[in-house]
């Protein structure tokens, strides 16, 4: 989606600027700048209009990454899939002039890496994702996206890479982020025993988060 960011990027937006693409026409006023009139369409109808350009602005990019309990099942461990998956995007935004930054969760946000500019900030974010562990605590996904809206009040794309276990359910969550007016991505980790479960028969089964 157009979004408004901070310094000049690679992402159109909504505002009228010195860009290269053309947005629109508007009526000369005075004190604008005679480098944007329109001479060859005064030259037909008579009337000075300057010419408006969408100017390109970085863009915001937050991951909310599940540190929960359960994400450290599966061989390898959901977690160590969903770190690999948040650095290769994030990399791919910094690439690209945008702002990314990284929020650790599971019953809150635990740990949180601010937004940086720029390719080498990816070593940053490695050493980040290297030292949050492999899980732990329960998952409440609303508590921990009501944290997130309270310290990122700026619009972007919000990249939320989870299990999405948990008991409470996921979707008030994402109609918050939603309702913030962010555009929401969702990266579904699973590991194969949560697609095929072994135990057959009478079984007792304990929650890995809530014992």
């Amino acid at each position: 989606r157009i979004v408004r960011g901070e310094l000049r990027g690679e992402r159109p937006t909504q505002v009228r600027g010195s860009g290269v693409q053309f947005a629109d026409f508007r009526e000369y006023q005075p004190g604008d700048d005679f480098r944007y009139v329109d001479w060859h369409a005064y030259a037909r109808i008579g009337q000075l209009l300057l010419k408006l350009f969408e100017e390109e602005q970085d863009l915001h990019v937050y991951f909310l990454l599940d540190n929960s309990r359960s994400m450290g099942q599966g061989m390898p461990s959901k977690s160590w899939f969903a770190k690999r998956l948040t650095a290769a995007l994030a990399f791919i935004a910094l690439s690209n002039l945008d702002r990314a930054g990284v929020s650790l969760f599971h019953h809150s946000v635990v740990r949180e890496l601010s937004m940086a500019r720029g390719k080498d900030q990816i070593l940053s974010m490695l050493s980040f994702l290297e030292e949050s562990g492999d899980g732990e605590g329960s998952t409440d996904l609303a508590q921990a996206v009501k944290e997130f809206l309270k310290r990122n009040r700026r619009r972007g794309v919000v990249v939320l890479i989870s299990d999405l276990f948990d008991d409470r359910g996921y979707r008030d969550a994402l109609d918050s982020l939603r309702y913030a007016r962010h555009q929401v991505m969702i990266m579904h980790v699973i590991a194969e025993k949560d697609r095929n479960p072994s135990p057959r028969g009478d079984v007792d089964l304990e929650d890995t988060e809530t014992g």
